[in-house]
């Protein structure tokens, strides 16, 4: 047995007795080489990953593997970014007859002097200035992030009164295949604001009496109508990180799954959105993005999704990014309904159907199920 088959058994081994990534170098460096080459190509091939959030991903699958951190450097070099280059083998103090040949001729860094720029010949193309990204259309100031005990206490005491309808996400730090997802944010947003919840920082602080007080104000109250996306993903994560959502599952009144919603109105009324969004683009999927394109006429600026959302404290383009994937919800909830009723579709019964658990509709959807992607 060897190659994949064989590593999976071992990571299997691992997890059934609790054994450490310590104990098995060569498969951590056989998955930080796989999570590697796939950060590479996200971010040089695919162009789908901002610069911040590709360094701290990048960071975490090297460590302090030499083998690695050579790997990276040549990795980039050979994509013709020979200043990024240079920065991370000068970082990893990567001696100059190691470095690849493109980069050997460059002085380091810092011996550059701050005021000059490395230069090299390769250049990528910078953004297509004519994509239109989506924007929040909130103040920066309604965005409330929750991360100690006298927040979470005022949250649960004022800030969901008189509130019926809300978007959620969670956000968490990608695994890389070395370890189960932890939920790191959850967001709650309302017409007016949006609420972060930093469960990292909270599950230390709060005791599980509180983490019940809050699954029974917002998520057993059937009164507030919570709308996601592909909700399952979300709640499986949830799960695994807080004992108090164990059981809970997004189905029944008070929970709407816009990707469920999307099937209905498409294959049983012929729902004709507003906008028929990019035909040739790759978010020609079962996606939010391809939905935000349908209903919305923008694209998700999804640079910031693949990062690390364990770090501390958030970036600000982190924080927008997570307040706009709930409150976008909220967004293409009112441009359904109201494309809805003026195409005489029945919106406030098949929401209705919907929350109960159709059966004819998983039957629709169940072969779309492990193709969709939520978080694409």
């Amino acid at each position: 047995m060897t190659g994949k088959p064989l590593a999976k058994l071992l990571k299997r081994i691992m997890t059934l007795y609790n054994i450490p990534e310590t104990t098995c170098p060569n498969l951590r460096r056989k998955r930080g080489s796989g999570a590697l080459q796939f950060l590479i190509r996200k971010r040089f091939i695919e162009k789908s990953i901002g610069e911040e959030s590709w360094a701290e991903m990048v960071e975490e699958s090297v460590g302090d593997d030499f083998n690695l951190q050579m790997e990276l450097v040549a990795g980039v070099a050979l994509y013709g970014d020979r200043a990024s280059a240079i920065r991370w083998a000068d970082k990893y103090q990567i001696p100059k007859h190691l470095r690849p040949y493109k980069i050997q001729s460059h002085r380091r860094c810092d011996e550059a002097g701050p005021s000059q720029n490395i230069k090299f010949e390769e250049k990528w193309p910078e953004p297509e200035v004519s994509t239109k990204y989506h924007q929040l259309k909130l103040p920066e100031s309604e965005i409330h992030l929750i991360n100690d005990i006298v927040s979470f206490n005022d949250f649960l005491e004022s800030s969901l009164k008189n509130v019926f309808i809300c978007g959620m996400d969670c956000e968490w730090k990608p695994s890389m295949g070395f370890r189960k997802c932890e939920l790191a944010l959850m967001q709650l947003a309302t017409f007016e604001a949006v609420y972060i919840i930093d469960v990292l920082n909270l599950v230390p602080l709060l005791p599980e009496a509180s983490w019940d007080r809050f699954v029974d104000k917002i998520f057993m109250n059937t009164n507030i109508l919570k709308i996601g996306f592909g909700m399952d993903g979300d709640f499986s994560v949830m799960q695994d990180t807080l004992p108090c959502f164990r059981g809970l599952k997004p189905i029944g009144p008070g929970y709407l799954d816009l990707l469920c919603l999307w099937r209905i109105l498409v294959h049983r009324y012929n729902f004709e959105f507003p906008f028929a969004g990019d035909a040739g683009s790759s978010t020609n999927s079962e996606s939010l993005n391809r939905l935000i394109e349908l209903t919305l006429d923008e694209k998700l600026d999804k640079s910031d999704q693949f990062s690390n959302w364990e770090r501390r404290p958030l970036r600000k383009s982190q924080i927008i990014y997570a307040a706009l994937d709930a409150y976008c919800l909220l967004e293409v909830y009112e441009v359904l309904r109201t494309k809805a009723e003026s195409q005489n579709i029945p919106f406030l019964e098949i929401i209705s159907n919907t929350m109960e658990g159709d059966e004819s509709e998983k039957k629709t959807g169940k072969k779309n199920k492990m193709r969709s992607q939520k978080r694409v």
